[in-house]
């Protein structure tokens, strides 16, 4: 498995070069053909040196924005070679009697070593911008979290992979009011009112609405966003994030059904007892607060259902209460 995943980096290695080559031939092929093109045009014309030299120097220009200093180079040497022999005495033999043969070499070079100098250095600062995007990018899509990002108008501008994921819409779907689809109809208009609110306040929100999951199910949600400003505290973007906590929500209604059975646990159980009370480490007088509470609640239910219930529970039955 090594020796393949090895041989498949030096094929693509050796890809890279190839093309590299055929690269560089292309463009000094190209500038080869534009000076041609442009030579028999201005002999046809008779054109002067210095004009002649003009145009070589824009041709020069257009390679080392596209190119590297190579092929830029190459097409400078041939540029002076062709203003030396065709636009400067002695005519079709190369000589360095005029200050333009001394000037349009330097010239030449020091542009296209500048040109492509600079945007070497640009092309590298994209290519780096480029992978803190992808790497941003990457970051917003595995977070688990649905983010998303609007515009100051409040459309939207970004969704993360979970949020497309859990909606079960495509991008251009939800880019394209995609709210409007996930969310309750019942939820809509109170939640749109709120996010209308906070795009004229500028103030973050935090609201909770129902979501269409992507299985059909609606889900109970808590919104927040938060406005992104300027300098002069303008705002510019909107970040927000949906937390699904439907299943918290159920599981705090467990917990407090829970609590209830054992308080009527206790009650028929007997466990007011001061001895296991004490061995249990319950506060008898916090116990007596809690057991008021619940049995206003239970007054309905009679000692069939209690004793029922402690039946359920797996609890023995009181003999006394």
């Amino acid at each position: 498995m090594l020796k393949r995943d090895q041989m498949r980096v030096f094929a693509q290695m050796n890809h890279n070069r190839t093309y590299g080559l055929w690269r560089f031939a292309a463009q000094c092929l190209f500038g080869a053909v534009a000076l041609a093109l442009l030579t028999y045009v201005c002999f046809r014309f008779q054109a002067n040196s210095t004009t002649v030299a003009l145009l070589y120097l824009i041709v020069i220009v257009v390679v080392s924005l596209t190119s590297s200093f190579i092929p830029a180079a190459f097409v400078s040497i041939v540029a002076y070679v062709c203003l030396d022999t065709f636009f400067t005495a002695p005519l079709l033999r190369p000589a360095m009697r005029e200050p333009l043969d001394v000037m349009a070499p330097v010239a030449f070079l020091t542009t296209s070593f500048v040109i492509t100098r600079l945007m070497s250095r640009v092309r590298k600062s994209f290519r780096e911008i480029q992978a803190l995007k992808d790497q941003l990018r990457l970051a917003i899509d595995t977070n688990p979290g649905l983010v998303w990002s609007a515009l100051p108008d409040g459309s939207a501008e970004l969704l993360n992979q979970r949020w497309l994921e859990y909606t079960g819409l495509s991008m251009k779907e939800g880019l394209d009011w995609g709210v409007k689809v996930a969310v309750h109809p019942d939820d809509f208009a109170r939640f749109m009112d709120e996010w209308r609110a906070a795009l004229a306040e500028g103030n973050p929100l935090e609201t909770e609405a129902r979501l269409r999951r992507a299985d059909g199910e609606y889900r109970c949600l808590l919104i927040r966003a938060v406005p992104l400003r300027d300098e002069t505290g303008k705002i510019v973007k909107w970040y927000g994030t949906s937390a699904d906590f439907k299943d918290l929500k159920q599981a705090e209604e467990a917990l407090s059904k829970s609590h209830a059975e054992l308080v009527m646990e206790l009650v028929v159980s007997g466990l007011h007892n001061k001895q296991v009370s004490a061995e249990l480490g319950i506060n008898e007088g916090a116990v007596r607060v809690r057991l008021g509470q619940v049995m206003q609640k239970m007054r309905a239910r009679s000692l069939a259902d209690l004793v029922r219930m402690s039946e359920k529970l797996g609890t023995p039955r009181a003999t006394k209460l």
